[in-house]
């Protein structure tokens, strides 16, 4: 009796550590995957050319109003949410998209992050004023 329960314990806690492992596994992968997005290369390898143009502090306001709303929902079609972003300073980095290929007019991309963690952006016409999603892949 004695050496079944040994070894019962012994097969649990073997379980336990691995789940616990593979917990610890996904979480550091999944930090690695959303943290440190250097923007350039993100875009570059969406096959945008581009060409920087500037950065800013933004700071993501606790009430949205209904600019802020509409941005959102935009945001929210790429699969982000700067909801959780509330009363956060985020950074805001701005490119122009200069492939001729891709696009024939000048356009824009700004990319937002919060402590290097991509949360979204948008591409919009520098003549139309229109705002696309920025076709960016998301990393969730």
């Amino acid at each position: 009796m004695v050496s079944l329960i040994i070894r019962v314990n012994k097969i649990l806690t073997f379980l336990i550590l691995t789940i616990v492992f593979l917990a610890i596994s996904l979480i550091i992968i999944f930090n690695f995957k959303t943290k440190n997005i250097v923007p350039e290369k993100y875009l570059k390898s969406m096959g945008y050319e581009i060409e920087y143009i500037d950065e800013k502090l933004v700071n993501i306001p606790n009430n949205f109003g209904e600019g802020l709303k509409e941005y959102n929902l935009l945001q929210k079609s790429q699969g982000f949410n700067l909801e959780r972003y509330k009363g956060k300073e985020c950074v805001q980095k701005q490119y122009y998209v200069t492939s001729k290929k891709i696009y024939p007019e000048k356009y824009v991309a700004n990319i937002i992050t919060y402590k290097n963690k991509l949360i979204g952006g948008d591409l919009h016409s520098l003549y139309y004023k229109e705002q696309k999603p920025l076709k960016l892949k998301s990393i969730k």
